[in-house]
């Protein structure tokens, strides 16, 4: 017997990782689908003494939205949120 399978799409895709693996998530962002129908969530280990442009340098190699992830904000498909740094995202 043939049994069907299906496979759904994820809603929420978590990348994660070190300071070390900005150039792999950079190498990442480009190849996405612009029609993503999941939100993604990139958490990267770095200080919060240190002013950061990480999100405007993700947003320089994808289409989607990309913006700082903000406490009790609704996560909406299609765009990237990054996790402050020194915040725990729950």
């Amino acid at each position: 017997m043939e049994e069907n399978i299906v496979l759904k799409q994820p809603r929420l895709i978590v990348i994660g990782g070190s300071a070390g693996s900005l150039r792999t998530i950079l190498d990442l962002l480009p190849g996405l689908d612009t029609n993503l129908q999941a939100a993604i969530i990139v958490v990267l280990h770095r200080h919060h003494i240190y002013d950061s442009a990480l999100t405007e340098l993700l947003a320089l190699k994808t289409s989607l939205a990309v913006k700082e992830a903000e406490e009790k904000e609704d996560i909406i498909a299609g765009n990237i949120y990054i996790a402050p740094p020194d915040y725990h995202l729950w």
